[in-house]
């Protein structure tokens, strides 16, 4: 079933805005299929709808729904991009999800294809969280503040997008001798965390509005330490998985991860990050013969490097520790909370 038609005119505008070329919107609008679920989602304001692009990710699925639902997200849309594993029957075992399928190849329309679900599926005056398969979102003091108030607090504050910061985590064990299940719970085998290495600097993403010069950009942590000791620039942490579509901001402005003219938060949050699963090496292996993420597959390039050397590298280091609860990571000044927020979320 095609689920393109009656957005036509909105998507080629916004499509033609962010440099997609009309061959691909053609070719989307043919390839599109769905799969499972509603094809319309309506949400209120401070209700949130979880989008991702996702292939063979059947290791992730089962904690990604359950983490989502516990959160509190109104809906899920997957777009499959041609599994050949369980994600999408183990995903249809969800009520709270969509399943679109396209097979056209992810290196050439992975940014249309991710347009399109925003088009799709985002309104006008909306929320959207825009996450991996393998990203789990959290905010400070979710344990007491429900995502609809948390949501309510940052449009009473006029703002339009949450950053996030990408949290590895990972097992106390070798590579080697990690193993993964479908019904792996992610947060229970992968407790440990290492912020040693974290490069800070400055914000400087343009046309964003930033509450506060103590929010900064994120770079480096336990990859750099254990994949690339000698530089700084590589693995950003930083991404604006959520954001409001106020007629403002432009969504997946440069790649996948930002977002241009937002208000930012006075609030960071985190994205729990789950690459060191039993099928890293392959993984890494695979994204080298495709070349499809950032600068042909650079960064699992140099995984791949220090693997064939140590094949059963522990990432684990004396400065790693284990994760209990979120508010650690305002204690360690990894997360930023503005006093305003703090005594807010205390009132709650």
């Amino acid at each position: 079933m095609n689920v393109l038609s009656k957005s036509w005119g909105r998507l080629l505008k916004a499509w033609a805005i962010y440099g997609v070329r009309p061959l691909q919107i053609r070719q989307i609008t043919r390839a599109i299929e769905h799969v499972h679920g509603p094809t319309d989602v309506p949400y209120d304001t401070d209700e949130l709808v979880v989008i991702c692009l996702v292939r063979d990710g059947e290791l992730y699925v089962n904690s990604f729904m359950q983490h989502y639902a516990q959160l509190g997200v109104k809906h899920i849309v997957l777009l499959d991009n041609g599994s050949t594993d369980q994600t999408v029957s183990l995903a249809q075992q969800y009520t709270n999800v969509t399943i679109l399928q396209c097979r056209l190849p992810f290196k050439r329309y992975k940014m249309a294809l991710r347009h399109y679900l925003i088009r799709r599926f985002g309104q006008q005056g909306r929320w959207l969280l825009y996450v991996d398969i393998d990203e789990l979102f959290d905010y400070p003091h979710s344990d007491v503040v429900s995502l609809p108030r948390f949501l309510g607090y940052l449009r009473q504050g006029g703002y339009t997008a949450v950053i996030a910061y990408m949290l590895d985590m990972f097992a106390d064990q070798p590579l080697t001798a990690v193993t993964s299940h479908i019904d792996d719970d992610l947060k229970a085998c992968y407790r440990y965390y290492d912020i040693s290495d974290i490069v800070r600097m400055d914000y400087h993403f343009p046309r964003n509005q930033l509450p506060t010069q103590e929010i900064k950009t994120y770079l480096g942590g336990i990859r750099r330490t254990l994949f690339d000791p000698q530089t700084n620039i590589r693995f950003i942490l930083i991404k604006h998985p959520l954001f409001l579509l106020d007629g403002r901001v432009k969504p997946l402005f440069v790649d996948e991860h930002f977002v241009r003219d937002a208000q930012i938060a006075d609030v960071t949050a985190v994205l729990f990050h789950y690459k060191f699963l039993a099928d890293f090496a392959a993984r890494t292996v695979r994204a080298i013969q495709e070349e499809n993420y950032h600068t042909h597959s650079e960064d699992y390039k140099k995984y791949h490097r220090i693997l064939q050397h140590s094949p059963d590298l522990t990432i684990k280091q004396p400065t790693s520790r284990q994760f209990e609860r979120i508010e650690e990571l305002i204690d360690n000044q990894f997360l930023y909370v503005s006093a305003a927020y703090q005594q807010w979320a205390k009132g709650t």
